[in-house]
């Protein structure tokens, strides 16, 4: 059978491998001039056996062969091996909790358990430093691995009838209306660090010092460019902590570290 001048196309009686019994067609289509000798291909097709079908196959494609072993193998497990170590006791650790991250691995975090509220108010206030630091990447870059740590932390505090999944993804995900600035103003610098002390006060409420808790803080911190003004708001900070009837003035020097 043709399709117009230039094309052909035949059909072999051979049923085909796929779906012989269920109404398979096979159809051959090759230029009618460039192409491939159509009645060659058909000719070979139909003198093929008719294919295997459900019915034919008795439970056994072929008999199992016997597995080979190389000369070198079996020399191998002929050497007697060490006894295999007994496994070390894992120290305690009180203070911190082991668990597995996807793509990541074995991770420790705090023991303790911060309360829900507390995880959306840290969520909250991370997330509006995000909002404006969207061009600014070691600010967004810090405070996004901090919110996926807290993140992972919250999972692993709470049950499913304790949050539910909309309440989860909300805690520190979700943010929208990013601003694409460079720089801030002081006041709003004031602000954000603000926050930052918020969230500093809220982590060491709620979890005891532990090794995974000052790396998150550490991280956190490392977001801040201490110009002298925000030096000076982490000195006095700090030092009205451990001295609340003291009052000092801040060095005037410079530090490294982030770009708020």
């Amino acid at each position: 059978m043709g399709l117009g001048t230039r094309y052909k196309i035949v059909k072999p009686t051979w049923p085909g491998m796929h779906y012989p019994n269920g109404g398979e067609q096979i159809y051959l289509i090759a230029h009618a001039t460039k192409g491939v000798k159509l009645d060659q291909v058909v000719e070979s097709l139909n003198g093929l056996p008719s294919p295997y079908t459900e019915d034919d196959w008795d439970g056994e494609s072929a008999p199992t062969l016997p597995v080979f072993f190389s000369p070198g193998r079996i020399a191998q497990s002929a050497v007697k091996r060490p006894e295999p170590a007994l496994p070390r006791r894992p120290a305690a650790r009180g203070k911190t909790a082991s668990y597995v991250q996807a793509f990541v691995g074995p991770q420790r975090r705090p023991t303790g358990r911060m309360p829900i509220e507390a995880h959306a108010e840290i969520g909250q206030l991370i997330k509006w430093v995000l909002i404006v630091s969207k061009n600014r990447r070691g600010v967004y870059s810090r405070l996004d691995s901090v919110r996926s740590e807290l993140d992972e932390w919250v999972a692993r505090e709470s049950s499913i009838s304790e949050l539910d999944q909309g309440t989860f993804f909300g805690l520190y995900f979700g943010e929208y209306g990013f601003s694409y600035a460079r720089s801030l103003m002081e006041p709003e610098k004031a602000r954000h660090i603000a926050s930052f002390f918020r969230v500093d006060d809220l982590l060491g409420l709620h979890y005891s010092d532990c090794v995974p808790l000052r790396l998150l803080k550490r991280t956190q911190t490392s977001a801040i460019k201490p110009t002298p003004t925000i030096f000076a708001c982490f000195f006095l900070y700090f030092s009205f902590r451990e001295h609340p009837n003291t009052t000092r003035h801040a060095p005037r020097r410079r530090a490294h570290g982030g770009d708020i």
